[in-house]
């Protein structure tokens, strides 16, 4: 026969079998989330990046032309 103990141990362990279950359910949820921000962020740095070499073209055409002195350029982009 069973005794009161032994049930609430099983019970027990089947509620932490099911709470390990949820728990590697939302680590892959959290993995995925997490592969889908690595991608985002990689656009996202390559577009900054393309960003950054277009604005230092430009500042260069403009300080090469005359255009954008010292005071200028203190100015607009801080120094």
């Amino acid at each position: 026969m069973v005794t009161e103990a032994e049930k609430k141990g099983a019970k027990a362990t089947e509620e932490s079998r099911v709470m390990i279950a949820r728990i590697d359910e939302r680590t892959e949820f959290m993995h995925e989330d997490i592969k889908e921000l690595k991608v985002q962020v990689l656009k996202i740095n390559g577009r900054v990046r393309k960003l950054e070499v277009g604005f230092a073209s430009l500042v260069s055409i403009l300080a090469g032309a005359g255009i954008l002195d010292a005071t200028v350029f203190h100015r607009v982009i801080g120094g």
